[in-house]
Parts: structure tokens; C-alpha cells; sequence
């Protein structure tokens, strides 16, 4: 981060909808209030900074799909951690945020 960059915050919630989770919604908008940057880190709504935060402050990216049963989630699981380090090793952020008990084990 140089010096003229806002601080980044990190939110990873893959199984859920931030659309239509209001406590998210206002939590990423009083973030951003703040004079945080916000990376959304989530497996679903890919256009969901465009239609909900109108500024380039919050930006999406989108993890491969985890919701597999059986033997394939282990490869689901390690593919979205891999994703996700990947592009986190690249921000330093001030705080990353794991969202729902899938949030939380990423």
C-alpha cells in the first residue's frame, strides 16, 4: 500500500447472498464511510459492487464454487484457498474478515 492509498479490508463470505443481507450491506457502506477501501471476496453475485455500491471503493472477487458434498469438497475447499491467497498475498491489508462459519475456516 503507498502512501496515497486508502487502507484495504479484506471480507470473505462465500456462502452467503450481501445482497440481500442488509447488516452486510450497511457494514461494508460504513467501511467505506470511513475511508476504507473494501475487497469482497465471495463465490456468488459477481456484479454485486456495481448495482449495490456505486463508488470504486468496494471491489468483488469472485472464488471458484465450495458447496460440493462427499469427496470433491476437499478439492473445492483447497481450490478457494488457493484463490484466495493468491490474490490477498498481493493487498496488505489492515483487516480480513471471514464472514459465517465458511468466512471464518477460509
Amino acid at each position: 500500500m503507498n502512501k496515497n492509498s486508502k487502507p484495504r479490508i479484506g471480507i470473505v463470505y462465500p456462502a452467503g447472498f450481501i445482497g440481500v443481507t442488509p447488516s452486510m450491506v450497511g457494514f461494508v457502506q460504513g467501511l467505506t464511510r470511513d475511508g476504507f477501501g473494501v475487497d469482497l471476496f465471495l463465490t456468488n453475485e459477481p456484479n454485486i459492487a456495481e448495482e449495490i455500491f456505486p463508488n470504486d471503493d468496494v471491489k468483488v472477487h469472485i472464488l471458484p464454487p465450495m458447496h460440493a458434498k462427499g469427496e470433491s469438497r476437499l478439492h473445492f475447499w483447497s481450490a478457494g484457498l488457493r484463490s484466495l491467497y493468491q490474490q490477498c498475498s498481493k493487498c496488505g491489508y489492515a483487516a480480513l474478515i471471514g464472514v459465517d462459519a465458511w468466512g471464518v475456516v477460509l
